[in-house]
């Protein structure tokens, strides 16, 4: 008799979560997140019922946008917005610069600068000694703002050197992702260095309770000094970065320099992210005021990302590109997890004629990342898409250039992760005499690389290409 109840239980409870399952895969379908999210979380809930609906109730009944989106109406109450400059915005020769210019503008408040130049560096050995001598004649504030902090000899420079500005009576803020650091430094590291003076806080520290708020994580690399200078690049707070260690070979990043007027853009994404969850939002004010004019040179609009404002604005930015390009796009990445858009898009513009290339690494830091990588070679290639991998080692660089005219750059990866889950930081950048040295660093890496054909791609291991298409599926939550 017991066995027989027992039996009825278990297909009761059988049926009723298949049920739910299904009605959370209308919802689901029927709500506007990106369609292979919807994939990823429909096949979860097909094949794991209970699971995947457990999974759907947390991931939506506890979303981390809530808060932000509460936090974000807060600001536009508090924070007057950064001003377009419209003489720029009109004097631009292009109409389709000026379209995306506008775009940037009107859909998340990052005006077009002139009165700014740049300088570009070519690996993070570069961008770490020049960030080093600007910091030691800071003056009035320094603010950093990094994804990966790590006990070495990087940041134990970076830390002496920000104690001796604090003792001069420099502001110093040092902001990191709560996530990814959590193995390489200890949790008391805040209190250690705010005991310098250094005021210190990890973005979204880890919580015992699941919420997609600890998805979001502050990919964001910048350090900024008196509202005059700013730096962006790859570079993260962690020795591998200026190749004083070799995990995984020759380290090869870039980073930029952004001097004039175009810097106020980055010291108010840094305050806007620093204030999220205090009491009070501070005065931006005092740390804006600062006028820095230099000569012009082409046209900058910063940019930064995020995953709560219903905008994906790197995307965007990348799709204009490819869309606009007429001689060739260069893409250096550590990362190619596509979704059908961007590979589209990424296929059609080598049809039409242009020269589509794209740098990635040849050595993995995160295998099952790399397998999806490689799943996404063979329909590049066929579509005439130039793949390279770079031999020295581990490619870390985030950089688009096109035409000897345009370059974008900063911390966006070509993945699910950076174009729709984190908190990223960029630049674009045109006619500006600097481009070209970044596409001349670009040739450079490719000459160091091996050219990915067809022949190539069918040498890599069966299983790895099986992993890699299975988790393609899955990548949008990853």
């Amino acid at each position: 008799m017991y066995s027989v109840a027992n039996k009825y239980t278990t297909k009761i409870l059988g049926g009723a979560s298949s049920i739910i399952a299904f009605i959370f895969a209308l919802l689901i379908n029927n709500s506007n997140m990106h369609p292979d999210t919807k994939l990823a979380y429909v096949i979860i809930l097909v094949l794991f019922p209970i699971y995947g609906t457990l999974t759907f109730i947390l991931s939506f009944c506890t979303r981390g946008d809530f808060k932000f989106q509460k936090y974000l109406k807060k600001l536009s109450k508090n924070i007057n917005p950064l001003e377009q400059n419209e003489e720029v915005l009109n004097n631009l020769e292009s109409q389709k610069e000026k379209g995306i210019a506008n775009y940037l503008y009107n859909s998340c408040g990052f005006p077009i600068y002139q009165n700014t130049d740049c300088t570009y560096y070519k690996s993070g050995e570069e961008l770490f000694d020049a960030m080093l001598k600007k910091i030691e004649n800071a003056e009035k504030f320094i603010f950093l703002e990094y994804y990966i902090v790590q006990n070495g000899k990087l940041l134990s420079t970076l830390i002496k050197t920000l104690k001796k500005k604090v003792d001069e009576g420099v502001e110093v803020r040092l902001m990191y992702d709560g996530t990814s650091s959590i193995a390489k430094i200890p949790h008391s590291f805040v209190k250690k260095i705010n005991r310098l003076g250094i005021n210190c806080k990890m973005f979204m520290p880890v919580r015992a309770m699941l919420s997609t708020e600890q998805n979001n994580r502050d990919h964001r690399k910048l350090c900024i000094i008196d509202n005059k200078i700013a730096f962006t690049g790859g570079l993260n707070l962690a020795d591998e970065y200026i190749n004083a260690t070799h995990p995984f070979g020759y380290w090869k990043d870039v980073g930029i320099q952004i001097e004039g007027q175009a810097v106020s853009t980055f010291t108010s994404m840094f305050l806007k992210l620093w204030n999220f969850k205090q009491k009070k939002i501070e005065d931006f004010t005092p740390y804006l005021s600062t006028q820095f004019k230099v000569k012009s040179n082409g046209n900058f609009i910063p940019i930064g990302d995020h995953p709560h404002d219903n905008e994906d604005v790197s995307k965007t930015l990348i799709l204009h590109l490819l869309s606009n390009a007429r001689n060739y796009v260069h893409i250096t990445t550590p990362y190619l997890v596509l979704d059908d858009e961007m590979r589209s898009a990424l296929c059609n513009c080598s049809k039409k004629g242009v020269e589509v290339c794209i740098i990635v690494p040849s050595i993995a830091d995160k295998k099952a990342i790399y397998s999806v990588t490689q799943s996404n070679f063979k329909p590049l290639i066929e579509a005439g898409v130039k793949i390279y991998k770079y031999i020295p080692g581990f490619i870390h660089a985030k950089s688009i250039v096109c035409d000897d005219t345009v370059a974008v750059l900063g911390t966006v990866n070509l993945d699910y992760r950076s174009l729709y889950l984190n908190f990223e930081n960029s630049v674009y950048i045109s006619n500006n005499s600097h481009v070209i040295e970044i596409e001349q660093d670009f040739k450079q890496s490719k000459n160091e690389s091996i050219l990915i054909d067809i022949s190539n791609y069918k040498k890599i291991n069966l299983f790895s290409r099986f992993i890699g298409r299975l988790l393609k599926i899955l990548a949008p939550l990853f």
